[in-house]
């Protein structure tokens, strides 16, 4: 559906079509109300208590009682630019191969430079056509610049065969932070089944003993989910940014919610690009610790790499000899 904003122009409603024809009236349709009187709001109000009251958008409506994650106004500067590529990805005898298509699962707004490192976040769904969607999001190591993004519905055992893999491999074998918990199993058993290179793991401390292991994945729970969702906000206070138009919409609607004295933290009906964006968001900081923030040169060529060929450990390789 579509609805008409105070300025007359026309606008999708929400991240998808669910059949229903929407009916939204803003702030604006009440008589007395103009720029200046909402103006006023905003400086007297909290952000959130405006964006409730006085919503602008369905998504400010749909928040309803709850307390917005958010700062609103930072997800409003956000603009929605169209990628300048969409298509599906498969792996195919160990390569990636993308398939152009006008609806891809993928889009990618800014194309692998071999001069950069990246990482990718990506939250895991099960599947069903009625279900949540799985989606990834390709940031730059350093930068933390979004330049890619898959949202789609596939068994998590192919989203980790071949989606991740083929955008991991694309993107300079990027770093890959997926969350471990329940269908997210699948997912880092493929991609560690079939030996992708760079896996995010997370540290713990056990309680029976003070030694540190390492295991894969990110775990998402109660505990830290909002230290995921911190993260965001900081990178959205630093001028992090999203393109599409439906993580905007998920980020507008990501509450804070009192359920007696337990605070819990949800999208409304999905969160799933929120997730995915602190995960990715997450692996950044992993990468910068790990010192994977930066491109693997190829070394061919280089003095290290002569010198191995003149002493024999080039990898089954024959061995070269110096010459006169």
């Amino acid at each position: 559906g579509t609805w008409t904003d105070r300025h007359g122009v026309d606008h999708e409603v929400g991240s998808g079509d669910n059949g229903f024809k929407a009916i939204f009236h803003g702030w604006w349709a009440v008589p007395d109300r103009d720029e200046e009187w909402y103006a006023r709001k905003l400086k007297e109000e909290k952000a959130w208590f405006v964006a409730q009251e006085y919503p602008s958008s369905p998504e400010e409506a749909f928040i309803g009682s709850g307390n917005p994650f958010f700062n609103l106004d930072l997800v409003n500067k956000m603009t929605i630019q169209e990628p300048i590529d969409r298509f599906d990805m498969t792996m195919e005898n160990g390569q990636y191969r993308n398939h152009p298509k006008s609806d891809g699962d993928t889009w990618v707004w800014e194309m692998p430079n071999p001069k950069e490192a990246y990482v990718i976040g990506a939250d895991v769904a099960y599947g069903l056509e009625s279900g949540d969607w799985s989606v990834a999001f390709v940031m730059k190591a350093k930068t933390k610049e979004v330049v890619a993004m898959y949202r789609g519905k596939c068994s998590p055992g192919y989203y980790g065969e071949h989606i991740l893999r083929a955008l991991g491999y694309m993107y300079n074998e990027a770093v890959i932070c997926s969350e471990v918990n329940n269908h997210g199993h699948w997912v880092i058993g493929k991609l560690n089944d079939l030996a992708y290179p760079n896996i995010y793991r997370r540290r713990s401390t056990t309680l029976r003993r003070e030694t540190i292991y390492e295991t894969l994945g990110f775990q998402t729970n109660r505990a830290t989910k909002p230290a995921l969702c911190d993260s965001i906000h900081d990178w959205m206070t630093e001028g992090g940014t999203v393109c599409d138009r439906a993580t905007i919409h998920e980020l507008k609607t990501f509450v804070r919610e009192t359920r007696g004295d337990k605070v819990a933290l949800h999208g409304s009906p999905h969160d799933d690009t929120v997730i995915a964006l602190g995960l990715a968001i997450e692996a950044t900081r992993y990468a910068v610790e790990n010192h994977l923030d930066a491109p693997k040169l190829d070394p061919t060529g280089s003095i290290d790499w002569w010198a191995r060929k003149l002493d024999g450990k080039s990898g089954g390789r024959k061995r070269l000899s110096p010459v006169a």
